[in-house]
């Protein structure tokens, strides 16, 4: 399992116009912004992103590719891990 140390930004919800399905994104913060979509096991953790909104955390994730652009999608059980805390 990978993990990306992430600064959880919020969740996103939208509606597809067509179909009316709500989706959802954990918007996360690496060298710049992505948007995750959320699937049914990352849902489940909805609670636990929310909490973390402005803190860093481990999330697992793995590297993909959408229309041509690098993306970011959930791994394994989606459940974010504390960030480890540098000391001097």
């Amino acid at each position: 399992m990978s993990y990306e140390k992430a600064k959880i930004i919020g969740i996103r919800e939208i509606t597809k116009k067509s179909t009316g399905e709500r989706l959802h994104f954990l918007q996360v913060e690496l060298l710049q912004s992505y948007d995750i979509y959320m699937n049914e096991e990352a849902m489940k953790q909805l609670q636990a992103y929310t909490k973390l909104k402005g803190k860093e955390a481990l999330i697992p994730v793995a590297w993909g590719d959408y229309n041509g652009k690098p993306s970011l999608n959930f791994t394994d059980d989606c459940v974010p891990l504390p960030a480890p805390v540098r000391t001097p």
